[in-house]
């Protein structure tokens, strides 16, 4: 464990993992600095004046950048990376089994509760584990509804989610949801809860124009589209992946999808 006086965290806080992981270093007395970057935040776009007078040891909450971790090893700070996600088009992988706010516990010698516990597992397992971890169908609703509250999800986007899935197209299996915005990955809850004992394969068309695909699903088929991603993580059940520079035709070969016209899809 390390000196607390000597620790500066800097962490996101877009969503119920590292909206916790905020709270917990607040409770500690941490020098933590929130990054108001959403998704997809990254440590050299991060606001100059939110990073001045670090302390020495500086730890970086899932916001990889290996020019701007370097930078402040130069200026004599000790780097610790808080991760568990891959990284593909930075050449990161930053897998690990333990989720960010496990490793933070454990960094800081914090017992998390109960629910802390199953946000972790939300993060790292999903719905699936926290099933598999003995977690209530009303507690992981709890915890799936924290989530998306940190995440900003707007109620009326969740309706629009709802209605969308009705009349999705499934091809090879896989549903394909069409909408007209993104970070829409919450979709996958209504799916799983439907049969918490089954894996189904999701794909999301974020954005007019499309400007974001998310994919939700068996391991195998989360492989398929690694390097042609942004990021992926999750489980050993279902793991997602994502990208903001979609390339359709390519993400739909190697999902071998067939036969779909994007623009006749509802959404």
């Amino acid at each position: 464990m390390i000196s607390l006086d000597d620790v500066s965290v800097i962490t996101p806080c877009n969503d119920g993992e590292s909206k916790t992981i905020v709270e917990i270093c607040k409770k500690m007395g941490l020098d933590v600095r929130v990054s108001l970057q959403p998704w997809g935040a990254t440590l050299d776009q991060e606001s100059a004046d939110n990073l001045k007078r670090l302390r020495k040891k500086v730890v970086i909450v899932e916001m990889p950048s290996l020019k701007a971790e370097r930078e402040l090893e130069k200026l004599g700070h000790e780097v610790v990376i808080i991760d568990h996600h891959y990284y593909p088009k930075m050449g990161l992988d930053r897998r690990k089994p333990d989720s960010s706010l496990e490793q933070v516990a454990r960094l800081f010698g914090y017992t998390l509760s109960r629910k802390e516990k199953g946000i972790a597992i939300n993060d790292r397992d999903y719905i699936f584990g926290m099933i598999d971890a003995g977690y209530s169908i009303p507690e992981i609703q709890e915890i799936r509804q924290l989530d998306l509250g940190a995440q900003g999800v707007p109620e009326e986007n969740i309706q629009k989610v709802k209605e969308a899935l009705t009349t999705a197209p499934v091809k090879n299996g896989i549903t394909i949801l069409k909408l007209d915005f993104v970070n829409a990955g919450y979709a996958q809850d209504f799916l799983v809860l439907q049969n918490p004992t089954e894996v189904r394969s999701l794909l999301i068309l974020g954005g007019n124009p499309l400007a974001k695909v998310q994919f939700y699903g068996p391991p195998e088929l989360v492989e398929k589209l690694a390097d042609i991603g942004e990021w992926m993580g999750g489980g050993g059940k279902t793991k997602f992946w994502g990208t903001n520079h979609p390339d359709l035709q390519e993400i739909f070969r190697r999902l071998k999808i067939d036969g779909l016209e994007t623009d006749k899809l509802p959404g």
